[in-house]
């Protein structure tokens, strides 16, 4: 008789390990906590995959749940720093995950991390935000990291696309990101109502510097707040913002390059461009003296 193999799903056969974890544990997911927990162990082995993952490398990994990335971590890298907020899960991975796993029970927005070159996580939606902008405090080689799909489009969109935000830029201003692949929702328990993607972010080493990075900063956040509005219009309408009167700002900015798009339609060099000419233009203005700390 011809064997045509195994008709098992590796899908189902994971998702049973894990529902049968869950029961053990006596645990009902936090969805408002963001635990839909990955359960598709091919889906994991890929994301360390796309890390590439060494013996030389320190893995940090946020919101481990119940170890599905955790494990197969450990296999390949030199160490693993998860942070769990969660006691029970806490608990959990430090009765079963090997010797070179660290866990730390904790708020991974409110701890310091320790040392480390890679990031590979599942992260809680919710936190997402935060997350990627605290890590500009830290200097590591990669993240591979699963995220809500519609916040991976607005990491990678383009000018002129409804994704396009203020988050757009100021990623970009930071990282080259990539999505990798989506996630169908139906891989996760719970099943969420949204479906995920697997991006990659790797610092940058080489950045385009503003003449003023905190100008910069205040400039994209005051034109993304009104982003169908003309940029002339939105630095007009915060005039007080640059410590001169409405008139005397119509009259610095009159000449400025692209001054009357809008702001989804330049790239982040053009954003920079316009932020240095408007630094310049306030400089040598008559009330240079009076511009706020912030323009230095």
């Amino acid at each position: 008789m011809k064997n045509f193999g195994s008709t098992k799903d590796p899908f189902k056969t994971s998702t049973k390990k894990y529902l049968k974890i869950l029961k053990s544990l006596d645990l009902k997911p936090k969805v408002k906590l963001g635990q839909h927990f990955l359960a598709d162990d091919e889906i994991a082995a890929e994301q360390i995959h796309f890390a590439k993952i060494t013996k030389s490398d320190t893995v940090l990994e946020i919101g481990p749940g119940l170890g599905i990335l955790t494990n197969k971590l450990s296999k390949l890298a030199s160490k693993v720093i998860a942070i769990e907020l969660d006691s029970v899960l806490y608990s959990y991975l430090i009765e079963t995950m090997p010797g070179n796993v660290e866990i730390i029970n904790g708020d991974a927005l409110k701890l310091d991390f320790p040392k480390f070159n890679k990031l590979v996580s599942n992260i809680p939606y919710q936190i997402s935000s935060p997350l990627i902008f605290k890590l500009i405090n830290y200097k590591f080689d990669l993240a591979v990291i699963m995220l809500q799909l519609e916040f991976a489009r607005r990491l990678i969109a383009s000018p002129n696309s409804k994704e396009y935000s203020r988050l757009t830029v100021m990623s970009s201003y930071y990282y080259d990101t990539e999505l990798l692949r989506e996630v169908s929702m139906t891989r996760f328990i719970p099943v969420p109502r949204v479906g995920s993607a697997i991006i990659q972010m790797v610092p940058k080493k080489k950045m385009t510097t503003p003449t003023s990075e905190p100008l910069f900063f205040e400039f994209v956040k005051i034109v993304f707040s009104e982003r169908r509005k003309m940029i002339r219009n939105s630095i007009l309408s915060h005039f007080s913002k640059f410590s001169v009167s409405r008139t005397e700002l119509k009259e610095i900015i009159s000449c400025l390059p692209n001054i009357t798009s809008r702001p989804e339609q330049l790239s982040l060099e053009e954003l920079i461009t316009l932020s240095n000419e408007l630094h310049l233009a306030l400089l040598k203005s008559n009330s240079a003296t009076k511009i706020n700390n912030y323009l230095h």
